[in-house]
């Protein structure tokens, strides 16, 4: 070749001449290739070719930092009739694909996440190979999260000893205690109590490693290359923007059928915010994501909203389904990571429960604030799922080993057209054989979708007396139970301030439905202690402005999420919560800490506000 070509040009015309890589084994065809660091090594390369000859994988997955299309040649050479998918960690784009055999698909996943991402249009590969990224701590986040992806019996392939510098040994070695540490556990039975007991502020969450012991069958050190093999299927935490692809993949056209959607939209907050504090935490865009309404065909419904298809959990079971991780306290699971989850066998002798069901369960069963913001806002599809439908009755669960739904649900319910008779309650799982579904119109601190205005003007019509009681107070605070969560220490100098200030004192719970209604359809200012008594402001009749105390830990926005659809002006105060080790040790890092109302910084401004 000229010595004139450039530098850049000569290598990508030396890439078009280079001859197809030769030989049968792993080894052999890698010597035909620029491969990346680690799968280089001969010996690992041997080791492997060894451990995948008897029997030859169907799916082979490999995760590469850099060189994927030469890692997908050498997989696809070898493999010629497996399904090949490589994992590049090292680029976000399309780029360096290059030319690879037919049975070769390159995927950009430069994290773990992404990783299981492209894996869930994946059928359960048979071997799972990491050879190339021993130089990052991705590698062992990689192996905690994808594991489970792998079919039983499965092979996952790390390079073990002969890494080719200090950084990588150290990085390969690091995998050591963990995987003996899983081989400990491995044995341990899992409890019968499979979720937290207790209140939030007193425990903590329960570990990952136990499920993730029970994944693996048993860990092998063979020379340069580590061997673990999967044991068992796990059940994948699903979002609703993997349905279609993730089930599609493990069922096929019987999984179900999506019926109805509402496209994103975002909009600009209808409500001013003005905050003491943590300002930023108030969303001034609302972006809505896709909602779906879907049937589901054969499913495993159980208590406190847990719905599983074969090996998926469906995005019915989260009501907070765009966390990073996805959580779920169901006692049939327990969780082994960000992705998966291990079914309780319970699950399997679930009773027949013949008919079509509309899913309206939740996490939190019977919780006001839950059932008044989350729960009713599955309920857009009701009418397309009954036009479909005729006989569909909704399917909720009991809570603490109740026998049926809250009046004040049933009440809910009705308001919106729908009789007690429709109702089926559940408290023990169940098997269904069609199951129809929404999600959230209406997601804490994230969005609530415009489509949820008219359906509370429907409610608040239809709860309010069909008199008016003339005279009622248009300034309201609701107080909270001086016993409940998130007591503000001092809160009779709090609620004096604003009885000052002419508002009406109440505790919602201990009115009626209709009086509770018609005092927030009048109100024109309502504040108290955040929580979900001052979600009532759904019924309001006009925006108003709303006042918000609450503990710098008090990280739900369910107040300001609804201010923000309705309209009005929104004012939130944040007092320094008493957080101990214990409370940052639980689940919610001190959601449900005390708290103390700073009149001395805040006071003056507070006083200002309720005389204006």
């Amino acid at each position: 070749m000229p010595k004139s070509v450039p530098s850049r040009i000569k290598h990508r015309l030396t890439r078009l001449v280079r001859p197809a890589p030769g030989g049968t084994t792993l080894a052999e065809i890698a010597t035909g290739l620029t491969l990346p660091r680690g799968w280089n090594q001969a010996a690992v390369l041997r080791r492997a070719d060894a451990e995948l000859t008897d029997p030859e994988p169907g799916v082979v997955v490999a995760i590469t930092k850099g060189r994927p299309a030469a890692v997908g040649r050498l997989l696809g050479t070898r493999f010629p009739t497996a399904e090949v998918h490589v994992l590049n960690a090292w680029l976000t784009g399309g780029r360096g694909a290059g030319r690879t055999p037919g049975n070769v698909r390159i995927h950009a996943a430069p994290n773990p996440r992404a990783m299981h991402t492209a894996l869930l249009g994946i059928a359960a590969p048979q071997a799972l190979l990491d050879l190339g990224t021993a130089t990052k701590p991705v590698k062992a986040a990689a192996f905690e999260q994808l594991i489970y992806h792998l079919a039983d019996g499965g092979r996952y392939l790390l390079a073990g000893t002969d890494e080719p510098d200090d950084a990588a040994r150290a990085h390969g070695a690091s995998l050591r205690p963990m995987l003996a540490e899983l081989v400990k556990l491995r044995d341990v039975p899992p409890p019968r109590r499979l979720v937290r007991s207790g209140p939030a502020r007193t425990t903590a969450p329960v570990p990952d490693e136990p499920v993730r012991a029970r994944a693996v069958r048993d860990v092998r050190e063979d020379g340069p290359l580590i061997v673990v093999t999967k044991a068992g299927r796990q059940a994948v935490k699903l979002r609703d923007s993997e349905v279609e692809v993730a089930l599609g993949v493990r069922k096929g056209e019987a999984w179900g059928r999506r019926l109805d959607t509402r496209p994103p939209v975002s909009f600009a907050a209808r409500a001013s915010r003005h905050a003491n504090e943590q300002l930023e935490t108030f969303r001034a865009t609302i972006e809505v994501p896709e909602l779906y309404l879907r049937e589901f065909r054969d499913v495993t419904c159980a208590p406190r909203g847990l719905v599983v298809q074969d090996d998926a959990v469906l995005p019915l079971s989260f009501h907070h389904g765009h966390k990073r991780r996805l959580e779920q306290v169901s006692p049939y699971v327990r969780h082994g990571g960000d992705y998966f989850v291990e079914l309780d066998e319970r699950l399997q002798h679930a009773a027949e429960l013949p008919g079509v069901f509309y899913h309206l369960d939740s996490e939190y069963p019977g919780h006001f604030g839950h059932v008044i913001s989350e729960d009713i806002s599955k309920l857009w599809g009701w009418e397309r799922a009954r036009a479909a439908y005729p006989g569909i009755k909704l399917l909720l669960s009991a809570r603490g080993g109740g026998t049926g739904p809250k009046p004040y649900q049933l009440a809910l319910l009705r308001a919106l057209g729908i009789p007690d008779e429709d109702v089926t309650c559940i408290d023990a799982p169940v098997r269904v054989e069609l199951l129809v579904g929404a999600s959230q119109m209406f997601y804490n601190g994230r969005y609530a979708h415009p489509e949820l205005v008219p359906m509370w003007d429907r409610m608040r019509e239809a709860l309010r007396p069909a008199e008016p009681t003339p005279g009622l107070p248009r300034r309201l605070f609701v107080d909270r139970p001086p016993d409940g969560l998130r007591p503000c220490r001092n809160g009779a100098q709090v609620v004096d301030t604003f009885r000052e200030h002419g508002f009406h004192v109440i505790r919602p719970e201990e009115l009626g439905m209709a009086a509770q209604v018609e005092l927030f359809a009048g109100a024109e200012v309502v504040a108290g202690f955040g929580g979900s008594g001052l979600f009532n402001t759904i019924y309001a009749e006009r925006p108003v402005r709303q006042i918000v105390i609450a503990s710098t830990t008090y990280r739900a926005r369910n107040e300001w999420t609804i201010s923000a659809t309705k309209g009005g002006e929104y004012h939130h105060f944040f007092g320094p919560a008493e957080l101990t080790d214990e409370l940052l040790r639980a689940k919610g890092r001190g959601f449900q800490a005390p708290f103390t109302f700073d009149f001395a910084r805040d006071g003056a401004a507070l006083r200002a506000l309720l005389t204006d």
